[in-house]
């Protein structure tokens, strides 16, 4: 893209933006150079025309357009433009690409989907100016190549609602997380907080409240589910993140998680051993002093270090490593 300074066949310069090789450039500065008109000259001639020319109704269509068909009026438009108007035309750039032109063309014009659009537009201009002559300024192919592609949105548009039909069947098919009767109604930031033995602290309308410890469990239970659930669903609609996710939820469950032993400590402990009377091993549970066998300590040790490694690994399959 350059610009030049061209001299028109008016005697006007004007500058002008133009394209392509430069052969062709040339080419039409020469074509403007000898018989291409000035903008202001274009319009002039343009308007002088169409004030002796009878109101006429002109039809285009390009196709790959998102509304395709575009009707304008042509002639002596000044007279009649409050009907014009009314019809619904809007004023606007009409110019068809015409190269003797370096300016917008403007007129009445309207833009439409479809050629049932077309033809209403027909009937009404015809109400109005029964004797206006309508144009059609396209070819058959434009018209073949336009159904063509309406018959691909079609067709498009049944494969894309059989396709979403068969989607929505498999969400249908997942089953639906039950939300307990405990959880909280109302405004609750999802976390917990904790309180005397057996119960958690949850703030609920900004009210504390105590539940216990069975019903936190099943309310992180029911949340782990919604959160598998949407997965599932966004899975099920393509979205390969969630895909992923899944996979890696499905190789976690394949893991098998240590059993914790009957002897495990019951309460809070810091998981820490101190040394005692031989065969015995002492611990801190609750704040209580506790022994425990040196065969119970062994046991819960090797469980701890089993649980470090399923840990380890899952951490490592939540980051894709």
């Amino acid at each position: 893209m350059a610009k030049y300074e061209v001299k028109f066949s008016c005697g006007h310069t004007q500058i002008i933006e133009l394209f392509g090789k430069d052969k062709d450039r040339q080419r039409k500065i020469e074509y403007f150079e000898e018989r291409g008109l000035c903008k202001n000259c274009y319009k002039s001639m343009m308007q002088e025309i169409e004030a002796h020319t009878p109101l006429g109704l002109t039809a285009q269509l390009n196709p790959l357009e998102t509304y395709p068909f575009r009707a304008y009026f042509t002639g002596d438009t000044e007279s009649v433009e409050d009907k014009v108007k009314a019809l619904g035309f809007t004023w606007t750039d009409i110019n068809d690409g015409d190269v003797s032109s370096t300016s917008e063309l403007m007129g009445w014009s309207c833009e439409l989907k479809s050629s049932e659009e077309l033809g209403k537009v027909f009937e009404e201009v015809k109400k109005v100016f029964p004797e206006i002559e309508i144009k059609f300024d396209f070819k058959e192919v434009d018209m073949a190549l336009f159904k063509r592609l309406k018959e691909q949105e079609a067709q498009n548009e049944v494969e894309g609602k059989k396709q979403a039909a068969e989607l929505q069947d498999k969400i249908d098919k997942l089953e639906k997380p039950q939300r307990p009767n405990c959880y909280p109604v109302g405004r609750w930031n999802g976390r917990f907080y904790t309180a005397k033995k057996g119960y958690r602290r949850i703030y609920v309308n900004n009210k504390e409240l105590l539940i216990t410890e069975e019903d936190g469990q099943a309310i992180e239970r029911f949340d782990k589910q919604v959160e598998n659930y949407k997965l599932q669903v966004a899975a099920i609609k393509g979205d390969e993140n969630a895909v992923k996710q899944l996979e890696k939820t499905a190789k976690i469950k394949e893991l098998k998680e240590p059993e914790k032993p009957d002897c495990y400590p019951k309460g809070r402990w810091n998981e820490r051993f101190y040394k005692a009377e031989k065969g015995y091993r002492r611990i801190y549970v609750d704040g209580k002093e506790l022994l425990i066998s040196e065969e119970d300590g062994q046991a819960i040790d090797d469980y701890l270090t089993a649980l470090s490694r399923y840990e380890d690994t899952v951490a490592k399959l939540k980051e894709g490593v």
